[in-house]
């Protein structure tokens, strides 16, 4: 499988995703979290929820990839979701506090 760059030498290009599979996107996106780039991992999982938004395994994946590449705005719509799915997500409700604060 060849991963969309676009001529970088690192890093996805999210007009490109139309060309790669769902599973492609999917197993991008953990090659990504095994090699700790957050930014791509993040895109690849956004890519593939786009395909099954009511997944609650990609939710979290997304989540967890979005918050760590520090994209918070992303990880706080993820997190309203993984609450509804998962009252007690510890991680979840810590951000929709750091929400609610800010």
């Amino acid at each position: 499988m060849v991963l969309p760059t676009a001529g970088r030498a690192q890093g996805p290009v999210p007009q490109e995703f139309w060309r790669v599979s769902a599973a492609g996107n999917y197993l991008a996106a953990r090659e990504a979290t095994r090699e700790r780039d957050a930014g791509a991992a993040s895109i690849y999982y956004r890519a593939v929820l786009k395909g099954d938004p009511k997944n609650p395994e990609l939710i979290e994946r997304t989540f967890l990839a979005s918050l760590a590449d520090g994209d918070i705005d992303e990880a706080v719509k993820l997190a309203d979701r993984l609450v509804q799915i998962d009252r007690g997500h510890r991680v979840a409700r810590l951000v929709l506090g750091v929400r609610a604060i800010k």
